[in-house]
């Protein structure tokens, strides 16, 4: 059976992970990290894309040209599901 985590429990032990894995020096973590970050802000909440903004950004001027990839996915899927470029 699933078992869901609370919003603020999540704020609190994932939200410290994603921030810390989005400099990694391995791309492959960068390119996980950059999906994890989409779906953690549309699953959050709207507060999230503004606290995760700022390191999406970073990651969408990574030297790898898939991480930027994924970036501009994420961008674009966040942006889709709040229907709002206001945040970015």
């Amino acid at each position: 059976m699933v078992q869901f985590i609370p919003k603020e429990l999540a704020q609190q032990k994932i939200l410290p992970i994603i921030i810390e894995m989005h400099g990694d020096d391995n791309v492959d973590v960068r390119i996980g990290i950059t999906k994890t970050m989409g779906t953690y802000m549309r699953t959050v909440g709207l507060e999230s894309v503004q606290v995760l903004h700022t390191y999406l950004k970073t990651l969408f001027n990574d030297s790898k040209w898939r991480v930027r990839c994924q970036a501009l996915d994420t961008i674009v899927e966040v942006v889709n599901h709040y229907q709002n470029l206001d945040n970015f």
